[in-house]
């Protein structure tokens, strides 16, 4: 059995309610083996296992706030990918980044991903993070089967492992090879052609000294958003992955874990839907004749119409018409195209396209823990000495999408990853990232103690490393390309990068002492301190094209090229502390409370520099903090006869020197502005968890969990900045939080019961609600076009036969969004440089069956 992760509607009542048999449930309670079951029972307060502290504890005894899940759990509330982790952890919210559905960012307690900066929270799989170029281009949902749990940590983490964090982590832990012989063998299908083909086998060799799993996926789905110009379904998925994880342990004090994973994709990039047209862009308003650059699109064209036919004037004349007629055909398209999005209805599922986009990638990972131990060792008790390694290869990412979309006609048309030869853009080793074995790693060493069974201290040293030789900048197909010097060939929207690396290290340290001999018996203090570094060299060159089309340094327009000009960016080298103190108090067997303040730090940066450098410009940002106090309860409790299990923290976190976007006016050419990256602002953010269970019947369970989140910024000076179409003077310490909605709650119902000798029926219902949330990161500047997504809610629903006919066989049904709601995911803004704001929607309802046939040893389970 398993304690159900579903949770509960954001009605605060229903919330107050249950927080409040928190306090009065659990000095009687009746669960003496909080593993143990009920025959017969709907729930099992059974123990959950988890590594937050990098020991193995009950989640019950942990003063930390964390939502685990373990396998029996993922299945049973159909958690396919990272995204549906969102419906049963209170305080997390998810969004597609950077214009790509796949490319996700983690919000926890209003901490996420800023433009420009790092993650404010980070993934880690088999104990490293997952932050390589590779993964992030690809997504996160490939290493999602035969994973042994994942854990969501919220608030600041540092003093204990891998990186240094504001906002939390999430740690995916893949299956780890097993003594007995085992494996599963699934098949699943439903609508949109979907069919996805998953097992594992658990091998144990040499009398258990040696062991080998081998697991692995292939998902095929048809897309489900229409391009109206070009007929392709995107959001597609077509994905393959296999893993092989070795577990190797000669003697009884060591143990070493290899794990190698190889991940193919070859699919869609992704659909984007036109929302708003910035009609009032100069470029969006082309006027008749030749005039100097000014404030209309035609003068722009016609400036660089002459520039482009220096003496000819016939030839600039030609050039002006042809280019304004496309400028006006865009034009026309993309108010076309928003007006039949803004009509509503079912419109949404299609979108308008210049190209058909792809994104194809083929990615290795290679992990390494090695333990070694010592037991009973003079003062500092047992240890454990533990190496964690990881590295990536990627064999390189071919991505063309659009940010768009809206017309026919070329414009936001993205390829990160090619070079342009002959004027068309060209994948090439180079230019698709191909990177190498210890290009991309990551170690950490770890020192572990536990001394007289109940004290309990660690020591560490991270680095992880990134490093390239070039990075190609993207191409960036605008307005029908009428700013090239030739009109098929797209514009170089940044710089070349060569000779990049990024260095992050930590060291950290944390202990844990029992005080119940000397203060109160079950009292605990903890206290743990970090010190983190980062250093991120490059060297920029000024991207542009020779007169094949390929991409060179300092090209001028379709001519020749200075190639030995370069532009040597800044280093960055910072620093910052974290800390944790805290107490905790095991009053009872099922009661747990703990307070503890803790301070968690997100790396700086650097910032791309133009050619010339004006007054204003900061070369690089320093790192956010964020400091917070917690104050939570776990408690196992009996109410009326009927057993439940709450979980419930309120906290206050103080975030400084806070990295945001901003645009400086730029003096050489005022109607582009540069974005850069910069520590403008401090905020204050309250909240409150709830996650909580109950056995209403002995085959009934209500489970429910919520989250408030009160953010507000309480410095940023200035106002936001007018602009062709943008609001001017509204000040920015009004800036919404983006991904942070202030209510979100599941309530989930489960219903089982035994079959005779047919097998177990499990009914399953879990509503998801939360309210309105901000996606777009230039909200305040954009109020007036386009509002808060709205609240929606999400309805999944399930049905598992478990053991049919007394045969290791399960069949399962599933439906996501069963109401078919439709809400987006993403807002993407470059309403004031290319005139439009589009956004990234919600999958459609999907069902599908799933047939499990379970052998050797897992066929008891």
């Amino acid at each position: 059995m398993q304690v159900i992760k579903a949770g509960a509607g954001w009605v605060a009542g229903a919330a107050l309610a249950a927080a409040g048999v928190v306090a009065a449930g659990p000095a009687r309670a009746d669960v003496s083996d909080s593993s143990s079951e009920t025959t017969g029972s709907s729930i099992a307060l059974e123990e959950i296992i988890v590594t937050a502290r990098k020991r193995e504890e009950n989640l019950q005894e942990v003063p930390i706030s964390i939502s685990a899940f373990t396998p029996e759990q993922l299945r049973a509330n159909t958690i396919q990918e990272p995204t549906d982790l969102q419906y049963h952890t209170p305080g997390l919210m998810m969004r597609s980044g950077g214009g790509a559905r796949d490319s996700l960012d983690y919000f926890i307690r209003g901490q996420g991903t800023t433009f420009g900066g790092g993650p404010a929270v980070v993934t880690y799989f088999a104990d490293a993070p997952f932050t390589a170029q590779g993964a992030a281009r690809l997504g996160d949902n490939q290493q999602f089967y035969d994973l042994g749990s994942v854990q969501v940590l919220k608030g600041p983490q540092g003093t204990l492992f891998g990186r240094s964090t504001t906002g939390g982590a999430v740690l995916f832990e893949p299956a780890r090879p097993g003594n007995e012989f085992s494996g599963t063998v699934q098949v699943s299908e439903g609508n949109l052609h979907y069919h996805e083909y998953q097992g594992f086998v658990n091998i144990p060799l040499l009398d258990d000294k040696l062991k080998i799993r081998i697991a692995g996926d292939s998902v095929r789905r048809d897309g489900f958003t229409r391009s109206l110009s070009t007929g392709q379904m995107q959001d597609d998925r077509r994905t393959d992955s296999f893993r092989v994880g070795v577990s190797f342990t000669p003697v009884k004090w060591f143990d070493n874990y290899l794990m190698f994973q190889n991940n193919k994709t070859d699919q869609t990039a992704g659909s984007v839907v036109l929302l708003k047209v910035n009609n009032a862009l100069p470029l969006y308003n082309p006027v008749p004749g030749l005039t100097p650059y000014g404030p209309t699109g035609g003068a722009i064209v016609g400036f660089l119409c002459q520039a482009f036919n220096p003496g000819n004037p016939a030839g600039a004349g030609a050039c002006f018409a042809q280019r304004t007629a496309i400028l006006a055909q865009l034009s026309s398209q993309l108010n076309a195209e928003a007006a039949r999005v803004a009509a509503g209805g079912n419109a949404v599922r299609d979108n308008q396209t210049s190209v058909e986009t792809q994104l194809q990638g083929h990615t290795q990972y290679l992990n390494d823990i090695l333990s070694l131990s010592a037991t009973d060792l003079p003062y500092v008790g047992d240890v454990t000495f533990r190496d964690i390694f990881a590295t990536q290869k990627n064999y390189g990412v071919e991505n063309l999408r659009e940010l768009a979309g809206g017309s026919a006609v070329t414009h936001a048309t993205v390829v990160t990853t090619a070079d342009v030869i002959n004027w068309v853009p060209t994948y090439t080793p180079t230019s698709t990232g191909e990177t190498h074995w210890l290009d991309d790693f990551s170690e950490e060493a770890q020192l572990l103690g536990t001394v007289d069974g109940k004290h309990h201290w660690i020591l560490g040293y991270y680095i992880e490393e990134h490093k390239f030789n070039v990075g190609d900048p993207a191409i960036f197909s605008v307005v029908g390309n009428v700013t090239s010097p030739v009109l098929t060939a797209p514009t170089i929207a940044s710089q070349m990068v060569g000779d990049s690396l990024d260095i992050v290290k930590g060291y950290f340290g944390q202990f844990t002492v029992d005080l119940s001999d000397w203060v109160l018996h079950g009292l605990k203090f903890t206290a743990g301190y970090r010190w983190s570094q980062s250093y991120m060299r490059s060297l920029n060159l000024k991207g542009g094209y020779d007169a094949t089309g390929t991409i060179v340094p300092n090209a001028t327009p379709g001519g020749s090229c200075n190639c030995t000009a370069t532009q040597s960016q800044p280093t960055l080298n910072d620093q910052a502390p974290s800390w944790n103190f805290g107490f905790d108090w095991q009053a009872t067997d099922h009661l747990l409370t703990y307070i503890a303040t803790r301070r968690g730090n997100k790396p700086g940066g650097v910032n791309i520099l133009p050619p010339v450098v004006f007054p204003g410009l900061e070369a690089t940002f320093a790192p956010e903090t964020l400091t917070d106090v917690e104050l939570g309860v776990k408690s196992d409790w009996t109410l009326g006869g009927h057993r439940g299990r709450t979980n419930a923290d309120i906290y206050r976190q103080w975030y400084n020197n806070i990295q945001r976007t901003e645009f400086v006016p730029n003096p050489i050419n005022p109607a582009a502005p540069v974005q850069q990256t910069a520590n403008i602002a401090k905020a204050v953010i309250e909240g409150l968890e709830l996650d909580s269970i109950m056995e209403l019947t002995d085959h009934l369970s209500l489970s429910l969990t919520y989250a408030y989140i009160d953010p507000r910024y309480t410095q940023w000076p200035g106002v936001t900045a007018p602009g062709p179409g943008v609001v001017g003077g509204l000040p920015l310490v009004n800036s919404p939080f983006p991904g942070t909605p202030r209510h979100q709650g599941t309530l989930g119902l489960r219903y089982s019961i035994a079959l005779a000798n047919a097998g177990e029926l499990t009914a399953g219902a879990d509503y998801y609600r939360q309210s309105a949330v901000q996606l777009n990161d230039q909200a305040l500047a954009d109020a007036n076009v386009v509002p808060p997504t709205p609240g929606y809610g999400n309805l999944n629903l399930r049905l598992d036969w478990a053991n049919i006919f007394s045969k290791s066989i399960d069949a399962d049904f599933f439906m996501h969004n069963a109401t078919n709601n439709v809400h987006q995911v993403a807002v993407n803004s470059l309403w004031s440089s290319f005139g439009f704001i589009s956004a990234i929607y919600n999958e459609p309802r999907t069902w599908g069956i799933e047939a499990r046939y379970r052998f050797g040893a897992a066929a008891h389970q």
